[in-house]
């Protein structure tokens, strides 16, 4: 194989043929090493899938995000892409990279490293756990993973064999100070056990050690309260609540054998045989790889690595040997998009999708780059062109239609109905459909959050931000999620404050019209005459067959309002040329005796 100084092979290698494609229920795999060996580890990722999920009593049906395998014959083809420690390929013959939307499972057959299995199994039971029950306590999803990393499978039908010892977990605590129960079980994400790199291999563990106890030590008598804790977990209350609720038993009556059972050692696996054979999906598809398919996939794993430099050849030479595949366009619009290039990401996106591609992050992506074109710059989107709005619902139809699992499609959906604020309700069922495909996305939630909020509906807004903002793993979910709280209640206040205004606002209005701006009795009719003198004013109105009289004295002169211009401006005494129709609003005379009905408020002429 031809090497570079670095003696990493060149992008050319990877161009080659060679490769083959395996595709099995839940995993699609490329390589360049025999196809019977890549149809083996398809196998056993399937099995360990369907074996965890019998364990646990699971069905998981949706198919979850997207996994690839790159499976290389030898170390020398698969050192380019090995995780890097302190600028160098690390000594790992296999790892687990994964993301929002795509995992990769790379690992190479021929390595001399250890096992490749085992940190690839340790990550994709992370992520079986947070599909099937979300979130966990900390130690239980480290532990449960370290556990089934040692995951294999038996020699007869139906038969695994689980809880192997991890060797240098056993020496580390046989000669470590171990962390108090209580302590361990209380440890989160932004913990110092759980970020100081010694702190962090005693706690794996332990951990480990304590998933090891809880399910198989004393004869397995506590591994029902295990699986109960994992159904029942909630964030509600405290983690050593919960612990104590699962095994009736507070950390520290529990230390003391798990304490024994760290120092006798005795980490025995255990075999187990299903009543029925573990049925997965044995169907395997084979077929050549082409090296468009190559290149994709190897420039598409190193971006997500970080290593964007080191992926772009992979697409340059992909575009390179056809300007017209679409296979080309869309990780280069990919790439662009990424680096925020969005006009570029566009073109090469509008070009992949134009030519038929059946990818549906060409189609989801495409959307993306017409978002951000036509904003201004800033990470602020306050509106999109009807003409934008369109391209971008026409392309997510699309990918929903590809990719009816892909949650990220249907935030983005929902996105576009809160921007234009049209359809609210149909974002909310966008959003709850993404949750339900990837409950684990903080994101979503918050996303719901914030249209709950533009709908109006505090309630449900309050309860999802007050969540997350003190339950979200990621530290700038859990920030945003504060600052939405504030906005929350302080809309709140401002509705109800525009809603009291508003209120008063119409019953002001209200009062302006006629027979609603004065108080007192009414009585309406034909104004016929205005007599005037130094006692003041005297009204004869005349309603239904009968005459009424109306007096104001001269310092109580009342209020005359006109609706109609046909009223002069200036009162005439005497009789009326037209008469007018009119409204008097008056206080009774206290005289029954008396001629007058009483004295006049206020005088609307309202024709």
């Amino acid at each position: 194989m031809l090497l570079l100084a670095t003696g990493w092979p060149p992008v050319e290698v990877y161009a080659q043929e060679g490769w083959s494609r395996v595709r099995s229920s839940h995993f699609t795999l490329i390589g360049d090493a025999q196809i019977k060996e890549i149809d083996s580890v398809a196998l056993r990722l399937e099995q360990f899938r369907a074996s965890v999920l019998r364990l646990f009593d699971q069905n998981l049906q949706k198919p979850g995000r997207q996994i690839t395998a790159i499976v290389f014959k030898n170390d020398a083809g698969f050192i380019p892409f090995k995780p890097l420690y302190r600028g160098s390929p690390s000594e790992v013959s296999g790892f687990f990279h994964s993301s929002d939307d795509k995992s990769y499972i790379v690992l190479s057959l021929g390595g001399r490293q250890s096992d490749p299995y085992r940190v690839i199994l340790h990550e994709f039971a992370h992520l079986l756990i947070t599909e099937i029950w979300q979130r966990q306590p900390t130690w239980l999803n480290e532990g449960l993973a370290d556990y089934f990393s040692t995951f294999q499978p038996g020699k007869n039908a139906g038969e695994i064999e689980t809880g192997l010892p991890i060797v240098e977990h056993a020496r580390l605590l046989q000669k470590e100070k171990l962390i108090p129960l209580s302590t361990l079980i209380s440890v989160d994400q932004g913990s110092a056990y759980y970020n100081d790199p010694l702190l962090k291999r005693l706690f794996y563990a332990q951990s480990w050690a304590l998933v090891h106890y809880l399910l198989l030590g004393n004869e397995g008598k506590r591994a029902s309260q295990l699986f109960n804790l994992m159904r029942n977990y909630s964030e509600k209350k405290t983690n050593e609540e919960q612990f104590k609720e699962s095994f009736e038993a507070s950390p520290s009556e529990i230390e003391t054998g798990f304490r024994q059972y760290i120092q006798r050692g005795a980490f025995t696996s255990v075999k187990t045989t299903f009543d029925r054979k573990v049925e997965f999906d044995q169907s395997i598809e084979t077929s050549k790889a082409e090296p468009a398919e190559v290149l994709t996939n190897l420039g598409d794993l190193l971006w997500r690595m970080g290593r964007k430099e080191e992926a772009r050849p992979y697409f340059k030479k992909l575009f390179e040997a056809d300007t017209e595949n679409e296979m080309a366009h869309t990780p280069l619009g990919i790439l662009e998009y990424r680096d925020r290039n969005y006009a570029e990401a566009r073109k090469h996106l509008e070009k992949s999708t134009a030519l038929g591609s059946t990818n549906y992050l060409a189609w989801y992506y495409y959307s993306m780059a017409l978002q951000w074109e036509s904003s201004d710059g800033s990470l602020i989107i306050s509106t999109l062109p009807a003409e934008t709005e369109a391209k971008m619902r026409k392309a997510l139809a699309r990918a929903i239609e590809l990719a009816p699992d892909f949650p990220d499609s249907y935030r983005q959906m929902a996105f576009i109905n809160m921007i234009n604020d049209t359809d609210l309700d149909q974002g909310v069922t966008m959003l709850k459909r993404a949750i339900a495909l990837a409950p684990e996305r903080e994101d979503f939630r918050y996303a719901l959050a914030q249209i709950y909020l533009r709908k109006h509906d505090f309630s449900e807004a309050k309860i999802i931000a007050a969540d997350l903002s003190k339950n979200a793993g990621m530290e700038e979910i859990r920030s945003n999620a504060i600052y939405l709280l504030e906005s929350i209640e302080k809309t709140e206040e401002l509705v109800k404050r525009m809603k009291l205004e508003r209120v008063k606002s119409e019953e002001a209005a209200a009062r302006t019209l006629p027979g609603r701006r004065f108080e007192g009795d009414q009585i309406r009719g034909t104004l016929i005459r205005i007599d005037c003198s130094d006692k003041g004013l005297t009204l004869t109105v005349r309603s239904g067959t009968r005459s009424f009289k109306f007096h104001a004295p001269a310092e109580r002169s009342p209020v005359f309002v006109r609706y109609t211009t046909d009223v002069p401006h200036e009162i005439i005494c005497g009789p009326s040329k037209s008469p007018q129709l009119v409204i008097i609003t008056y206080r009774k005379s206290s005289d029954p005796r008396s001629r007058i009905e009483g004295e006049p408020i206020g005088v609307e002429f309202i024709r």
